[in-house]
């Protein structure tokens, strides 16, 4: 049949809109996907509620996000978390019979009415949102942070959400306001070394061989680190090569080394690799003819390794001991590549036919007491907190600063060296002598925290760009029943809960 020219166009678009009906039909419509929210509060716990979605078509969702508006007048950006719906269901928090999802809301604020969007976004682009508003209740507990006092800021502050490793309970979260935003239940013991995998926190106990799963909603498992003498994750717990990196004390009831041991493990304790420097620094120092027995002792914290990471770009652990030096050694032969310390000290000194060997010819300030390690993706350069403490347990050399900096080397280990490309010493007006940390931002700022200034009563935290300028200056008393502020804030860095997504490992 032929159609008049003039009635083609309209047979065209006939055809179109019976397609676009077809390829959308009714239970897809926006219309239908309209869902019922509730919250309920968690036992125990006032920043995070549990949420109820009930909805139809739930196979057809790719994520549920929520979002929780700032209060009036405060500068930190609105927590924003989204779930992927594998995630969801991977938990077992689908239970598409009853057409329901379960997930949590968490970073409310505490004592007020907290307003909350949440979004459900569906894989043909729909989104559908509700705002409910979630009330909480006062935050009270002995181990609260103090009020923090906010020096000064941009009006649009370089982080929004930092994660502190406090004691006797870890990590707690404030934001760029001074408020805090989250801390999990209290497991019954002490517990600091931390680590955000993700989902969820894996937290060391600092006397026992525990190791705590801590939730959002604040539930949580508790594992035993495996191996004979393996305990008390005294200081850090980072991401390693197969599992995560963490710093025990060793006892086994014949040999006792404090904190001279790194041990990789999966997050439930299972140890999977060992380096003890004890074994590893003796037996090189035996081997080129020379005897350790003046360094390395058993029952001595001679090394006191306070932190270590693992630099991916060279296949090396790296560990700070702050009696003496940092040590990078081959993840999988334990040989030692080098040695980065002040050359004043005994293991320099002493050993001119081993340890001097391995040294690396520093250009500006050596580490003395250093804290923090981090390592740029190339493995090129190493950034510390150089605390300027001199040797505790091992004899002083006069090498104490009266500041303390942040510094990053450039290292080249064919060349045997370590130049300090970028050092801020705040004009030499802060000392912290013990804990503190330094680490970047995603914008890649450095978030300082000095964690004993002001004779230990204050830990003071800030944020600097690479040309030195201050964004952010805040600081945290000690709370009243701390001997000291490295037990308020040991160690800090961002946690960006203003663009969390959670989903499956892939």
């Amino acid at each position: 049949m032929d159609f008049p020219r003039r009635i083609i166009p309209f047979f065209i678009i006939g055809l179109l809109m019976a397609f676009l009906a077809s390829c959308g039909g009714s239970s897809h419509h926006p219309e239908s996907r309209s869902f019922t929210l509730s919250f309920s509060p968690i036992e125990d716990m006032v920043f995070s509620q549990n949420g109820t979605i009930v909805a139809d078509a739930l196979n057809q969702l790719e994520s549920v996000s929520f979002s929780i508006a700032t209060k009036t007048g405060n500068v930190s950006k609105p927590v924003n978390v989204s779930y992927s719906f594998d995630y969801l269901n991977q938990k077992g928090l689908v239970d598409e019979k009853q057409k329901e999802i379960n997930f949590t809301v968490f970073g409310l604020y505490a004592d007020f009415e907290n307003s909350v969007t949440v979004n459900l976004h569906y894989a043909d682009g729909d989104v559908q949102a509700q705002t409910s508003a979630i009330t909480t209740a006062g935050f009270v507990s002995d181990a609260a942070l103090p009020a923090i006092t906010i020096n000064s800021s941009n009006e649009q502050p370089p982080v929004s959400f930092i994660f502190v490793r406090s004691l006797p309970v870890s990590p707690i979260i404030i934001d760029a306001d001074g408020e805090t935003r989250w801390m999990p239940k209290d497991p019954g013991e002490e517990i600091r070394a931390s680590f955000f995998d993700g989902d969820s926190f894996v937290v060391g106990a600092l006397r026992s061989n525990a190791i705590y799963r801590f939730d959002w909603d604040g539930s949580y498992s508790a594992h035993q680190i495996g191996g004979s003498g393996y305990g008390d994750s005294h200081h850090n717990i980072e991401l390693g090569k197969e599992g995560l990196l963490n710093t025990i004390a060793f006892d086994d009831g014949v040999e006792i080394k404090p904190e001279s041991v790194a041990i990789e493990a999966t997050k439930t304790g299972g140890v999977l690799r060992v380096w003890d420097l004890d074994t590893i620094v003796a037996n090189y120092i035996t081997a080129n003819g020379e005897d350790p027995s003046a360094f390395v002792m058993n029952d001595f914290d001679w090394c006191h390794m306070n932190s270590v990471i693992y630099d991916a770009a060279n296949d090396d652990v790296i560990m700070s001991c702050r009696e003496d030096f940092v040590i990078s050694v081959d993840y999988s032969t334990n040989k030692i590549n080098w040695l980065l310390g002040n050359p004043g000290k005994f293991w320099f000194t002493n050993f001119p036919n081993s340890l001097q060997k391995l040294a690396l010819t520093v250009t500006g300030v050596p580490p003395v007491g250093q804290h923090a390690l981090s390592i740029s993706a190339d493995g090129s350069q190493l950034m510390l907190f150089n605390n300027g403490k001199g040797n505790i347990k091992l004899p002083d050399v006069g090498d104490t600063l009266d500041y303390s900096l942040v510094s990053i080397y450039d290292i080249d280990p064919l060349a045997r060296t370590a130049n300090a490309v970028w050092e801020f010493d705040m004009d030499k007006t802060i000392y912290s002598d013990i804990c503190s940390s330094v680490y970047r931002t995603q914008s890649g700022d450095m978030l300082i925290n000095y964690a004993t200034s002001e004779s230990r009563q204050v830990a003071r935290i800030m944020v600097v760009n690479e040309a030195k300028e201050i964004l952010y200056d805040a600081s945290i008393p000690k709370r009243e029943s701390d001997n000291h502020s490295c037990r308020t804030a040991y160690n800090i860095e961002e946690i960006s809960l203003d663009g969390l997504v959670i989903d499956i490992a892939r």
